[in-house]
Protein backbone atom coordinates (compact mmCIF):
# COMPACT_ATOMS: atom_id res chain seq x y z
CA UNK A 1 0.00 0.00 0.00
CA UNK A 2 3.37 2.11 -0.11
CA UNK A 3 2.99 2.83 -3.31
CA UNK A 4 0.00 4.72 -3.19
CA UNK A 5 2.47 7.66 -1.90
CA UNK A 6 4.61 7.80 -5.41
CA UNK A 7 0.80 8.52 -6.76
CA UNK A 8 1.17 12.19 -4.31
CA UNK A 9 4.71 12.80 -5.91
CA UNK A 10 2.96 12.49 -9.24
CA UNK A 11 0.27 14.84 -8.73
CA UNK A 12 2.89 17.31 -6.63
CA UNK A 13 4.79 17.20 -9.92
CA UNK A 14 1.97 18.51 -12.29
CA UNK A 15 0.79 21.35 -9.74
CA UNK A 16 4.43 22.29 -9.89
CA UNK A 17 4.69 22.49 -13.54
CA UNK A 18 2.37 25.62 -13.42
CA UNK A 19 5.35 27.87 -11.86
CA UNK A 20 7.01 27.30 -15.21
CA UNK A 21 4.69 28.44 -17.51
CA UNK A 22 4.96 32.13 -18.59
CA UNK A 23 1.97 34.07 -19.80
CA UNK A 24 2.50 35.79 -23.20
CA UNK A 25 3.74 39.51 -23.44
CA UNK A 26 0.85 40.71 -25.98
CA UNK A 27 -1.86 39.30 -27.31
CA UNK A 28 -3.74 40.10 -30.49
CA UNK A 29 -7.11 39.01 -31.47
CA UNK A 30 -7.86 37.70 -34.93
CA UNK A 31 -9.69 40.21 -36.36
CA UNK A 32 -6.82 42.60 -34.66
CA UNK A 33 -9.40 45.07 -33.23
CA UNK A 34 -7.99 44.24 -29.58
CA UNK A 35 -4.27 44.35 -28.19
CA UNK A 36 -3.65 43.34 -25.05
CA UNK A 37 0.04 44.03 -23.45
CA UNK A 38 1.50 42.49 -20.28
CA UNK A 39 3.01 44.96 -17.85
CA UNK A 40 5.55 44.27 -14.99
CA UNK A 41 2.80 43.05 -12.28
CA UNK A 42 1.72 40.32 -14.31
CA UNK A 43 -1.58 41.92 -15.13
CA UNK A 44 -3.01 43.28 -18.68
CA UNK A 45 -3.95 46.50 -20.47
CA UNK A 46 -6.74 46.73 -22.84
CA UNK A 47 -6.69 48.61 -26.16
CA UNK A 48 -10.09 48.64 -25.70
CA UNK A 49 -12.78 47.83 -23.43
CA UNK A 50 -15.61 47.27 -26.11
CA UNK A 51 -13.80 45.58 -28.89
CA UNK A 52 -14.01 41.66 -28.99
CA UNK A 53 -15.31 41.74 -25.48
CA UNK A 54 -15.65 37.68 -25.43
CA UNK A 55 -12.39 37.19 -25.73
CA UNK A 56 -10.78 40.67 -23.75
CA UNK A 57 -13.12 38.82 -20.84
CA UNK A 58 -10.93 35.50 -21.15
CA UNK A 59 -7.78 37.29 -21.11
CA UNK A 60 -8.80 39.10 -18.14
CA UNK A 61 -10.09 35.89 -16.75
CA UNK A 62 -7.36 33.97 -16.88
CA UNK A 63 -4.63 36.57 -15.80
CA UNK A 64 -6.85 36.88 -12.46
CA UNK A 65 -8.38 40.10 -13.48
CA UNK A 66 -11.67 41.61 -12.85
CA UNK A 67 -11.30 44.60 -15.64
CA UNK A 68 -8.81 45.82 -17.55
CA UNK A 69 -5.86 48.37 -16.59
CA UNK A 70 -7.27 51.55 -19.40
CA UNK A 71 -5.02 51.52 -22.51
CA UNK A 72 -5.46 55.73 -22.41
CA UNK A 73 -3.87 56.11 -19.04
CA UNK A 74 -0.19 54.16 -19.59
CA UNK A 75 1.46 57.52 -20.03
CA UNK A 76 0.47 58.71 -16.49
CA UNK A 77 1.46 55.10 -14.73
CA UNK A 78 5.04 53.31 -14.73
CA UNK A 79 3.73 51.23 -17.78
CA UNK A 80 5.88 49.37 -20.53
CA UNK A 81 3.50 51.13 -23.23
CA UNK A 82 4.04 54.45 -24.00
CA UNK A 83 1.46 56.19 -26.21
CA UNK A 84 2.22 59.36 -25.70
CA UNK A 85 3.84 62.27 -28.40
CA UNK A 86 6.78 64.01 -26.98
CA UNK A 87 4.04 66.83 -26.47
CA UNK A 88 1.87 64.43 -24.41
CA UNK A 89 -1.43 64.05 -25.91
CA UNK A 90 -2.28 60.16 -26.82
CA UNK A 91 -1.28 59.21 -30.25
CA UNK A 92 -2.77 56.00 -32.24
CA UNK A 93 0.54 54.30 -32.44
CA UNK A 94 2.37 52.98 -29.80
CA UNK A 95 5.37 51.01 -28.43
CA UNK A 96 6.01 48.30 -25.88
CA UNK A 97 8.93 48.09 -24.50
CA UNK A 98 10.21 44.91 -22.59
CA UNK A 99 14.22 45.03 -21.71
CA UNK A 100 15.96 45.47 -25.18
CA UNK A 101 12.77 44.48 -27.10
CA UNK A 102 10.16 47.04 -28.67
CA UNK A 103 7.13 46.40 -30.39
CA UNK A 104 5.52 48.84 -32.63
CA UNK A 105 1.77 48.86 -32.38
CA UNK A 106 0.13 50.47 -35.18
CA UNK A 107 -3.27 51.90 -35.93
CA UNK A 108 -2.97 54.57 -38.95
CA UNK A 109 -1.03 53.74 -41.99
CA UNK A 110 0.83 57.09 -41.39
CA UNK A 111 2.86 55.67 -38.70
CA UNK A 112 4.10 52.30 -40.32
CA UNK A 113 7.56 53.55 -41.77
CA UNK A 114 9.04 54.72 -38.79
CA UNK A 115 7.54 51.53 -36.83
CA UNK A 116 9.48 49.71 -39.00
CA UNK A 117 12.66 51.40 -38.19
CA UNK A 118 12.68 51.22 -34.93
CA UNK A 119 11.18 47.83 -33.74
CA UNK A 120 12.08 44.56 -33.36
CA UNK A 121 8.43 44.03 -34.10
CA UNK A 122 5.50 45.31 -35.78
CA UNK A 123 1.77 44.60 -34.96
CA UNK A 124 0.05 46.89 -37.53
CA UNK A 125 -3.89 47.10 -37.14
CA UNK A 126 -4.08 48.52 -40.33
CA UNK A 127 -2.85 46.59 -43.54
CA UNK A 128 0.77 47.03 -44.18
CA UNK A 129 2.09 49.73 -46.05
CA UNK A 130 4.62 48.19 -47.85
CA UNK A 131 7.87 46.15 -46.72
CA UNK A 132 9.45 46.25 -43.65
CA UNK A 133 12.84 45.02 -42.06
CA UNK A 134 11.13 43.26 -39.10
CA UNK A 135 8.12 40.77 -39.02
CA UNK A 136 4.32 42.06 -39.05
CA UNK A 137 1.19 41.32 -37.99
CA UNK A 138 -1.08 42.59 -39.85
CA UNK A 139 -4.91 42.09 -40.88
CA UNK A 140 -3.99 39.66 -43.73
CA UNK A 141 -1.51 37.52 -41.32
CA UNK A 142 -4.32 38.01 -38.79
CA UNK A 143 -6.72 36.36 -41.48
CA UNK A 144 -4.70 33.62 -42.24
CA UNK A 145 -3.31 32.64 -38.97
CA UNK A 146 -5.94 33.92 -36.63
CA UNK A 147 -4.83 35.38 -32.92
CA UNK A 148 -1.59 35.75 -31.78
CA UNK A 149 0.13 35.74 -28.40
CA UNK A 150 3.96 37.06 -28.67
CA UNK A 151 6.59 36.68 -26.23
CA UNK A 152 9.61 39.07 -25.60
CA UNK A 153 13.02 37.56 -24.32
CA UNK A 154 16.72 38.91 -24.79
CA UNK A 155 17.63 37.98 -28.36
CA UNK A 156 14.44 36.35 -29.24
CA UNK A 157 10.79 36.97 -30.29
CA UNK A 158 8.68 33.78 -29.76
CA UNK A 159 5.05 34.61 -32.08
CA UNK A 160 2.58 31.74 -31.78
CA UNK A 161 -1.06 31.48 -33.59
CA UNK A 162 -3.88 29.92 -33.88
CA UNK A 163 -3.06 28.28 -37.02
CA UNK A 164 0.20 26.99 -35.69
CA UNK A 165 -0.89 26.01 -32.88
CA UNK A 166 -3.99 23.78 -33.88
CA UNK A 167 -2.66 23.18 -37.59
CA UNK A 168 -4.81 22.59 -40.78
CA UNK A 169 -8.22 21.41 -40.48
CA UNK A 170 -10.52 20.24 -42.84
CA UNK A 171 -13.03 23.49 -42.24
CA UNK A 172 -10.18 25.63 -42.40
CA UNK A 173 -8.71 27.44 -46.06
CA UNK A 174 -5.72 26.68 -47.28
CA UNK A 175 -2.95 28.54 -46.79
CA UNK A 176 -1.31 30.81 -49.69
CA UNK A 177 1.72 32.07 -48.24
CA UNK A 178 4.26 30.77 -45.23
CA UNK A 179 3.62 32.97 -41.89
CA UNK A 180 6.31 35.28 -40.22
CA UNK A 181 9.24 33.45 -38.41
CA UNK A 182 7.84 31.79 -35.38
CA UNK A 183 11.21 32.57 -33.54
CA UNK A 184 13.14 35.70 -34.07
Amino acid sequence: RRWRFAGLAVIAAGFATVLFVRPPDLLIAEDGRLVAVTEADGSLRLSSRRADRFAGQDWLRRAGQDKSLAWATAAQEDSRLDCADAAGPPIDNCRYRLEDRVVAIVRTPAGFTEACAGSDLVVSLVPAAGACGVPVIDPASLAREGAYAVWLSPGRIRLLSVHAQQGDRPWTPAREEAPPEADQ
